[in-house]
């Protein structure tokens, strides 16, 4: 049997171990709009760096090792044909992939939907109700609810973590719409110190796009974008080359209440 792969239970406690410290365990770097933007940026490129590694721990979670692993007896990967003799064939029952496709068929069984109260005892208040009810259902219709929620049911099964991401597209339709995703849980670091049930202290994500795509988006940045990737005359070539940038999402603690914050 193959040992390298195996992996600690989630009490695993010899990454950040508290029991055998006292005093400071660590340092955390400020999360603040009250500093300098080249400060926030340089403090969380620290945190996110810090939590990654934490996650990615071989003697903690072994995170990244875990899911490559999980995704692979997923495929029904389960063999090294490398280590068979000529005259073997390998054969493989995946019931790993019989298991969780049960499951994801069966919590996703039906489009999710919404129950909403009406606030008053009145026609009007139901009749709005009914007609958000009826709204959320043709929403979920519309942007493909279901098949995205069976992606992040599957993800939570084999990479520990499932994430729908709900954002605004003011490019879409007349008004704009708020467009769900499904996220790969590849490309999110979230605070190792978070709290079952509380808000993390941060969560980045990692996207791509081109650099005229970024532009667009931050058009007042376009001369920081062109510095940071060392373009002067915007060719095409150069503008259509695809690049990775974080959208990090955190709390701000400096003022009198927690203001939530975003950013790129």
């Amino acid at each position: 049997m193959d040992t390298s792969q195996e992996t600690t239970p989630f009490s695993d406690t010899r990454v950040d171990d508290l029991t055998q410290q006292d005093g400071e365990i660590d340092a955390v770097s400020t999360l603040a709009l009250s500093i300098p933007d080249r400060d926030i940026l340089s403090n969380l490129n620290s945190r996110i760096t810090d939590s990654d590694d934490y996650w990615n721990d071989r003697k903690g979670y072994n995170l990244k090792s875990v899911r490559a692993e999980n995704v692979k007896l997923h495929l029904g990967q389960h063999l090294d044909k490398s280590r068979l003799y000529r005259f073997q064939i390998p054969f493989v029952d995946n019931e790993i992939f019989v298991g969780v496709e049960s499951i994801v068929a069966y919590v996703c069984s039906q489009t999710p939907n919404s129950e909403v109260s009406p606030s008053e005892d009145t026609v009007a208040a139901k009749i709005l109700a009914k007609d958000l009810e009826n709204y959320h259902a043709a929403y979920a219709n519309k942007f493909e609810v279901n098949r995205k929620m069976e992606g992040a049911v599957r993800n939570l099964l084999l990479k520990r973590l499932g994430v729908l991401y709900l954002r605004f597209d003011p490019s879409y339709g007349k008004n704009g719409e708020v467009i769900t995703e499904l996220v790969n849980p590849d490309h999110l670091v979230v605070d190792k110190n978070a709290k079952m049930g509380e808000n993390p202290a941060f969560i980045s994500y990692t996207l791509k796009a081109t650099v005229e795509e970024l532009c667009q988006r931050f058009p007042k940045k376009q001369d920081k974008i062109y510095e940071a990737l060392g373009i002067v005359r915007g060719t095409a070539n150069q503008m259509s080359q695809i690049v990775a940038y974080r959208e990090v999402w955190f709390t701000d603690f400096s003022g009198k209440k927690p203001t939530e914050c975003v950013a790129w």
